[in-house]
């Protein structure tokens, strides 16, 4: 069960049905989960031959707001049913998990605020892409210092990850009719 600030915010305010990445980074995050009931993160994954109990014990505390498709595999954005964070979880990276915001409404917020972002490059065009990402890490760092005190916590690392100085290097929309098929 999603703590009671999430329930709120995803009841009066919502999120969109996707996000697009596009770019060298490029992935979608689908919220389709959000229109069923939510699932916790370790009822969708089989363990087999490497069952983790303490991983099992504490994914079961997870709960699947979001699946993110790239072009090699699948991870889940999920709640944490009691603290109410944001993460990130790949069951197939050595280190599984990232934080991604300290809450629903700070996750929705940062995802509005990377889409504003793209609309602008998109517009104003003639800035390096360098100083445009300082902007995008300067915003997301007001909206959730928490999403930064890591390197490796979602927003700090896409902004490392996405090369510096390649035209047209990332796009960030909730259009679906912007989606390119790749997968």
């Amino acid at each position: 069960m999603l703590p009671v600030e999430s329930q709120r915010f995803l009841r009066d305010y919502g999120l969109p049905s996707v996000v697009i990445f596009e770019g060298t980074a490029t992935f979608e995050i689908h919220f389709t989960p959000l229109a069923n009931n939510l699932r916790s993160y370790n009822t969708l994954i089989r363990w087999g031959d490497f069952y983790d109990a303490d991983r099992d014990r504490a994914w079961g505390e997870q709960f699947v707001i979001a699946d993110e498709d790239f072009c090699n595999g699948s991870a889940c954005y999920c709640v944490h049913g009691a603290r109410g964070i944001v993460t990130r979880i790949d069951c197939e990276l050595s280190q599984p998990e990232c934080f991604v915001n300290s809450s629903v409404a700070l996750f929705g917020e940062a995802l509005l605020t990377a889409t504003h972002w793209s609309s602008e490059n998109r517009v104003r065009g003639d800035m390096r892409a360098q100083d445009s990402l300082k902007i995008l890490g300067e915003r997301m760092k007001r909206i959730d210092p928490a999403a930064f005190e890591e390197p490796d916590s979602l927003w700090p690392w896409l902004i490392a990850f996405v090369p510096k100085e390649e035209p047209g290097w990332l796009e960030i929309t909730n259009d679906p009719a912007r989606s390119k098929p790749r997968f």
